[in-house]
Protein backbone atom coordinates (compact mmCIF):
# COMPACT_ATOMS: atom_id res chain seq x y z
CA UNK A 1 0.00 0.00 0.00
CA UNK A 2 2.91 2.06 0.70
CA UNK A 3 4.16 1.99 -2.29
CA UNK A 4 1.21 2.58 -4.39
CA UNK A 5 0.86 5.69 -2.27
CA UNK A 6 4.73 6.75 -2.89
CA UNK A 7 3.78 6.53 -6.97
CA UNK A 8 0.41 8.80 -6.27
CA UNK A 9 2.38 11.23 -4.31
CA UNK A 10 1.81 14.79 -6.93
CA UNK A 11 -1.14 13.34 -8.48
CA UNK A 12 -4.39 15.03 -7.23
CA UNK A 13 -7.27 12.64 -8.75
CA UNK A 14 -5.65 9.27 -7.33
CA UNK A 15 -4.49 11.13 -3.48
CA UNK A 16 -8.56 12.37 -3.70
CA UNK A 17 -9.51 8.72 -4.12
CA UNK A 18 -7.65 7.78 -1.76
CA UNK A 19 -9.22 10.01 0.55
CA UNK A 20 -12.75 9.15 -0.11
CA UNK A 21 -11.92 5.47 1.08
CA UNK A 22 -10.60 6.17 4.09
CA UNK A 23 -13.75 8.73 4.88
CA UNK A 24 -15.91 5.61 3.87
CA UNK A 25 -14.25 3.59 6.59
CA UNK A 26 -15.44 5.86 9.07
CA UNK A 27 -14.17 7.78 11.92
CA UNK A 28 -11.81 5.28 12.91
CA UNK A 29 -10.08 6.37 9.46
CA UNK A 30 -10.27 9.92 9.71
CA UNK A 31 -6.80 11.02 10.59
CA UNK A 32 -5.61 8.99 6.51
CA UNK A 33 -8.53 10.68 5.20
CA UNK A 34 -7.65 14.35 6.12
CA UNK A 35 -4.01 13.57 5.35
CA UNK A 36 -4.60 12.38 1.97
CA UNK A 37 -7.62 15.10 1.28
CA UNK A 38 -5.42 17.91 2.77
CA UNK A 39 -2.41 16.87 -0.07
CA UNK A 40 -5.10 16.49 -2.95
CA UNK A 41 -6.07 20.13 -1.65
CA UNK A 42 -2.42 21.62 -2.16
CA UNK A 43 -1.50 19.59 -5.04
CA UNK A 44 -4.24 20.91 -6.72
CA UNK A 45 -5.53 24.23 -4.92
CA UNK A 46 -7.27 25.18 -8.27
CA UNK A 47 -9.65 22.31 -7.86
CA UNK A 48 -12.50 24.46 -5.86
CA UNK A 49 -14.84 21.35 -5.36
CA UNK A 50 -12.04 19.39 -3.53
CA UNK A 51 -11.48 22.24 -1.17
CA UNK A 52 -15.23 22.48 -0.48
CA UNK A 53 -14.79 19.08 0.80
CA UNK A 54 -11.50 19.43 2.33
CA UNK A 55 -13.09 22.48 4.23
CA UNK A 56 -15.89 20.02 5.35
CA UNK A 57 -13.79 17.68 6.90
CA UNK A 58 -11.51 20.51 8.65
CA UNK A 59 -15.16 21.38 10.31
CA UNK A 60 -15.57 17.69 11.54
CA UNK A 61 -12.19 17.69 13.07
CA UNK A 62 -13.02 20.85 14.66
CA UNK A 63 -10.28 22.72 12.93
CA UNK A 64 -12.42 25.30 12.35
CA UNK A 65 -9.83 28.49 11.31
CA UNK A 66 -8.54 26.29 8.60
CA UNK A 67 -11.90 25.45 7.50
CA UNK A 68 -12.74 29.43 7.66
CA UNK A 69 -9.89 30.68 5.25
CA UNK A 70 -10.11 27.69 2.82
CA UNK A 71 -14.13 28.55 2.73
CA UNK A 72 -13.90 32.20 2.85
CA UNK A 73 -11.48 31.68 -0.41
CA UNK A 74 -14.03 30.11 -1.89
CA UNK A 75 -16.37 32.39 -1.16
CA UNK A 76 -13.80 35.53 -3.25
CA UNK A 77 -13.91 33.33 -6.08
CA UNK A 78 -17.92 32.72 -6.47
CA UNK A 79 -17.61 29.16 -5.92
CA UNK A 80 -20.43 27.15 -5.00
CA UNK A 81 -22.01 30.85 -3.34
CA UNK A 82 -24.92 28.98 -1.12
CA UNK A 83 -23.32 26.35 -0.08
CA UNK A 84 -20.18 28.01 1.51
CA UNK A 85 -22.41 30.31 2.89
CA UNK A 86 -24.23 28.02 4.68
CA UNK A 87 -21.26 26.58 5.58
CA UNK A 88 -19.57 29.89 7.07
CA UNK A 89 -22.84 30.42 9.15
CA UNK A 90 -22.09 26.70 10.69
CA UNK A 91 -18.57 28.06 11.78
CA UNK A 92 -20.05 30.98 12.80
CA UNK A 93 -22.59 29.16 15.01
CA UNK A 94 -19.90 27.28 16.39
CA UNK A 95 -17.88 29.95 17.34
CA UNK A 96 -21.24 31.42 18.98
CA UNK A 97 -20.89 34.19 16.73
CA UNK A 98 -24.67 35.02 15.94
CA UNK A 99 -24.15 38.24 14.45
CA UNK A 100 -21.98 36.54 11.68
CA UNK A 101 -23.82 33.28 11.52
CA UNK A 102 -26.68 35.77 10.61
CA UNK A 103 -24.98 37.56 8.06
CA UNK A 104 -23.76 34.43 6.56
CA UNK A 105 -27.23 32.86 6.79
CA UNK A 106 -28.82 35.93 4.85
CA UNK A 107 -26.17 35.95 2.01
CA UNK A 108 -27.40 32.26 1.40
CA UNK A 109 -31.01 32.90 1.23
CA UNK A 110 -30.19 36.32 -1.19
CA UNK A 111 -28.11 34.22 -3.24
CA UNK A 112 -31.07 30.92 -3.48
CA UNK A 113 -33.32 33.76 -4.32
CA UNK A 114 -31.39 34.98 -7.11
CA UNK A 115 -30.79 31.76 -8.57
CA UNK A 116 -34.69 31.19 -8.82
CA UNK A 117 -35.14 34.08 -10.50
CA UNK A 118 -37.27 35.69 -7.25
CA UNK A 119 -35.03 38.37 -7.18
CA UNK A 120 -32.36 40.08 -9.66
CA UNK A 121 -29.02 39.92 -9.88
CA UNK A 122 -26.61 42.01 -8.47
CA UNK A 123 -26.63 45.28 -10.04
CA UNK A 124 -29.15 44.00 -12.48
CA UNK A 125 -32.89 46.16 -12.40
CA UNK A 126 -35.10 43.42 -12.78
CA UNK A 127 -37.92 44.49 -15.42
CA UNK A 128 -41.60 43.05 -14.87
CA UNK A 129 -44.60 43.74 -16.85
CA UNK A 130 -46.72 46.39 -15.09
CA UNK A 131 -49.53 43.87 -13.05
CA UNK A 132 -52.53 46.30 -13.38
CA UNK A 133 -53.95 47.87 -15.95
CA UNK A 134 -54.44 51.66 -15.93
CA UNK A 135 -57.43 52.57 -18.61
CA UNK A 136 -57.26 56.07 -20.44
CA UNK A 137 -59.38 58.42 -20.20
CA UNK A 138 -62.05 58.51 -23.08
CA UNK A 139 -61.87 61.56 -25.12
CA UNK A 140 -64.80 63.32 -26.02
CA UNK A 141 -66.81 62.02 -29.48
CA UNK A 142 -66.82 64.71 -32.48
CA UNK A 143 -68.95 64.65 -34.82
CA UNK A 144 -67.78 64.80 -38.76
CA UNK A 145 -69.94 66.76 -39.63
CA UNK A 146 -67.96 69.79 -39.02
CA UNK A 147 -70.76 72.07 -38.11
CA UNK A 148 -70.36 72.01 -34.10
CA UNK A 149 -74.08 71.35 -33.96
Amino acid sequence: MLNLVSEMEGDQESLYDLAKFYMRRGTSESENAEKYMRDAYSFGMKNQSIALQYACLLIQSSRLKEAFVILNSLAEAKYEKIKVYLLLQILANIDENTDLAEKYKTLAIIEQLRSNGSISKLGAAKTNPPTGHVPKPKEPERSLSGSGD
